[in-house]
């Protein structure tokens, strides 16, 4: 199996790009699993994950050895020009850079900025046999929950009671919700429909 990694590099050798910074938690996690502070470097001959020194054991414990991306400490923002040395043209995520970091990074690193924001996301949607069954498996989690949490649906409960349920229940299958949101009372839907219109 190809991985995401090397899609990314296949794309970035499309564009005649020699190197990237990925920045984008979300999108570092779906290249290397690792949930941790940091930033991905992407080269041609090798991937590197910075990250602060009390992180590093942490990803070396994530990182498989099939992922091919080697674990270095982040001290400095000088730490990551001896990787971009053989790169004229670098691939940024833009959209996850002040203007700041951004002329910083440009001037120490002497080097074309192209801004490549979306094609890790663009991947992300993508799903490949794995991702499905897990999509899949924990569908079926949240359904058992929430079947779970029919059963609590009685006069006097609240609103918040019902969510804090859901969320332990979730937190239980090592699961994390980013945002859980429950309303009840006669004006529910008129509330929900304002928002998403």
């Amino acid at each position: 199996m190809i991985s995401n990694i090397s899609c990314v590099k296949t794309y970035l050798k499309s564009r005649n790009i020699d190197s990237m910074i990925v920045l984008g938690e979300s999108n570092i996690y779906f290249l290397s699993s690792l949930d941790c502070p940091g930033i991905l470097i992407i080269t041609e001959d090798e991937n590197v994950f910075l990250t602060y020194d009390q992180y590093v054991g942490y990803a070396k414990g994530i990182i498989k050895i099939a992922d091919q991306i080697n674990v270095e400490t982040l001290n400095d923002i000088q730490d990551i020009v001896k990787y971009f040395q053989n790169s004229n043209r670098i691939g940024i995520e833009a959209k996850y850079m002040s203007l700041a970091d951004y002329n910083l990074t440009s001037k120490i690193l002497d080097a074309e900025m192209v801004d490549v924001s979306g094609i890790i996301e663009n991947l992300r949607e993508i799903k490949d046999e794995e991702q499905i069954t897990i999509m899949k498996d924990i569908s079926e989690i949240l359904v058992s929950i929430m079947k779970k949490v029919k059963g609590k649906l009685q006069k006097g409960i609240s609103e918040y009671e019902i969510r804090e349920y859901i969320k332990n229940s979730i937190r239980n299958y090592t699961l994390e919700a980013l945002d859980i949101v429950v309303h009840f009372g006669k004006n529910t839907s008129s509330r929900i429909k304002s928002y998403t219109n």
